[in-house]
C-alpha cells in the first residue's frame, strides 16, 4: 500500500510549498529593489539637470545626432556657425573666471596669429555662463524696476527731485560701460571709454523723451506753477512707461533665458536639402578658409581654390537664371535643442534598475547593464536623428505626432526589448538548453 502511486502523490508534492515561497519572495524582492533602484536614480538625476555634467551629456548626444544628420543631409552642425575668430583669449579668459566664481575681465585679452580654435563645447560652455551672468543681471535689474515707488503729488521741487532720480536709476538700467586699458602701463585699472545701450526699444525711446523734457524744465522752468507742475506730470508720465515698457521686456528676456540654462543641450542645426543662394554662400566660405589652412602647400591651396571657384561660377549662373520664389532657392531645414529629457535618462534608468534588481550572478547584471545601455544611448541617438529628417521635410504637427507618441512607444519598446533578450541568452541560458533537451 505504501508503494502505491495514491500513497506516494501526497509525499512528493510536499517539498513544492517551499519552492513557491522562494518564488514568492524573489519576486517581491526584485518589485521593492527594482522601485528603490529607480526612484533613488531617478532623485539622482532630477538633482543634477541643472549642472554642467547633464549639459556635457546632452553636448555629447548633439554632436552624435549632427554627426549622422551630416552624413544624411546637405549639413548638421551643433550651435550653427561661430563667429568666434579674433576672440579666442577673450573666451577662455571669461570661461576661466566664470568657472572659477568670478567676473569676466573688463578688458579682454587680444588674440594671437596662431591662437587654437574654440571648440564647439567651449563655445556652448561660454554661452551657458554668458546667459547665467545675463539672466542674474536683468533679474537684478527687474528686481530695482518693479520695486521702484510710483510718482507722488507733491510740490515743484518735490517733482523735480522724484523726476532727477528716476531717471539715473532708468539709465542705470539701459547702458552698460565699455572698459579699455589704461594708456599708464603701470596702471592696470581698466577706463571707460564708452558705454553700450541696451534693452526694449520704446522704453529707451520713452526715457530719452523724458530727458529731453527734463532739461528743457531744468533750463527754462515755466513762470506759472501749474504749467511747471503739469509739465512735470507729463515728464513722470514718459518715465513710468519707460519703466513699465523695460519691465515687460526683462521678464520676456529672463524667461528666454530660462531655456538656455545649465542642464540643457545646444542647438542642432540640420539642412537636409540646401537652396542655391545657401551654397553659394558655403562654396564663398571653403575659399576664405582655404586661404588661412596652414596645412595645406601653396600648390594644393591653388588646386583647390581654382576648383571651388569654378564651382562658385556655376552656381552663380544657375542663381541667375532662377526665378525668385524657385524651390531650388529655398531650404529644406529643421533647427530643435536637445533637453533633458531628450537624454532618454529616465528610461535607461527604469531599464539598469530592472537587471539590477533581478535576481541572478552580479557579474551578469554588469555585463547586461554594459552591453544595455550603450545599446539604448545608441537607438535614442538615431531616435533624434530620424527626428530631425522628419522635422526638415514635413509639418510641425507630423514631427510633434513622430516626437510625443509614436518615439515614446517605440522606444519603451526598445528597454523591454533589451531586458528580455538580457534574460534570454544570459541570465537562463541554461533553462533553456535543460527545456530543449527533455523527452
Amino acid at each position: 500500500m505504501t508503494d502505491s502511486p495514491e500513497a506516494a502523490s501526497p509525499q512528493a508534492s510536499a517539498p513544492k510549498k517551499p519552492r513557491r515561497k522562494s518564488r514568492r519572495s524573489h519576486t517581491l524582492s526584485f518589485v521593492v529593489l527594482f522601485i528603490a533602484i529607480t526612484f533613488g536614480s531617478l532623485a539622482i538625476y532630477r538633482s543634477a539637470v541643472k549642472s554642467t555634467i547633464m549639459s556635457r551629456y546632452l553636448f555629447e548626444v548633439a554632436s552624435n545626432t549632427s554627426a549622422i544628420l551630416d552624413h544624411v543631409g546637405y549639413k548638421s552642425s551643433v550651435e550653427g556657425d561661430m563667429q568666434t575668430k579674433g576672440r579666442e583669449r577673450e573666451i577662455r579668459a571669461e570661461l576661466a573666471a566664470w568657472e572659477r566664481g568670478e567676473e569676466a575681465p573688463k578688458v579682454p585679452p587680444k588674440s594671437g596669429p596662431h591662437e587654437p580654435p574654440i571648440t564647439r563645447w567651449e563655445y556652448f560652455q561660454h554661452r551657458l555662463y554668458q546667459n547665467a551672468v545675463k539672466a542674474d543681471k536683468e533679474q537684478n535689474y527687474l528686481d530695482l524696476l518693479s520695486k521702484a515707488p510710483p510718482p507722488h503729488r507733491g510740490s515743484a521741487s518735490q517733482l523735480m527731485d522724484f523726476s532727477r532720480e528716476r531717471i539715473k536709476m532708468l539709465g542705470d538700467t539701459y547702458r552698460e560701460p565699455i572698459y579699455r586699458a589704461s594708456d599708464n602701463k603701470n596702471d592696470k585699472t581698466p577706463v571707460v571709454s564708452g558705454h553700450r545701450y541696451w534693452g526694449d526699444p520704446a522704453a529707451l525711446q520713452a526715457l530719452n523723451a523724458a530727458k529731453a523734457e527734463f532739461r528743457k524744465l531744468e533750463s527754462n522752468p515755466p513762470s506759472n506753477p501749474q504749467q511747471y507742475k503739469q509739465k512735470l506730470a507729463d515728464v513722470l508720465a514718459k518715465l513710468e512707461k519707460s519703466r513699465n515698457k523695460q519691465i515687460q521686456y526683462l521678464k520676456k528676456n529672463i524667461e528666454r533665458r530660462k531655456q538656455l540654462s545649465f542642464g540643457t543641450g545646444p542647438l542642432i542645426f540640420y539642412v537636409h536639402k540646401a537652396g542655391v543662394p545657401m551654397r553659394i554662400k558655403d562654396t564663398q566660405e571653403q575659399i576664405e578658409n582655404i586661404k588661412d589652412a596652414t596645412d595645406l602647400s601653396a600648390a594644393a591651396r591653388n588646386e583647390k581654390t581654382k576648383d571651388l571657384q569654378a564651382k562658385l561660377a556655376q552656381l552663380k549662373e544657375k542663381e541667375k537664371k532662377l526665378p525668385p520664389n524657385d524651390p531650388a532657392n529655398k531650404n529644406e531645414s529643421f533647427t530643435f535643442r536637445v533637453i533633458a529629457d531628450c537624454g532618454a535618462i529616465q528610461s535607461m534608468v527604469i531599464f539598469i534598475a530592472a537587471v539590477l534588481a533581478f535576481p541572478t550572478r552580479f557579474w551578469k547584471r554588469i555585463v547586461g547593464v554594459l552591453l544595455g545601455v550603450p545599446f539604448l544611448y545608441v537607438v535614442n541617438v538615431l531616435r533624434l536623428a530620424s527626428l530631425g529628417v522628419i522635422g526638415a521635410l514635413t509639418s510641425e504637427e507630423t514631427f510633434q505626432f513622430a516626437h510625443k507618441v509614436v518615439w515614446q512607444g517605440v522606444y519603451i519598446v526598445f528597454v523591454v526589448v533589451v531586458w528580455l533578450l538580457w534574460m534570454e541568452l544570459l541570465v537562463r541560458p541554461r533553462a533553456r538548453r535543460k527545456k530543449g533537451a527533455a523527452p
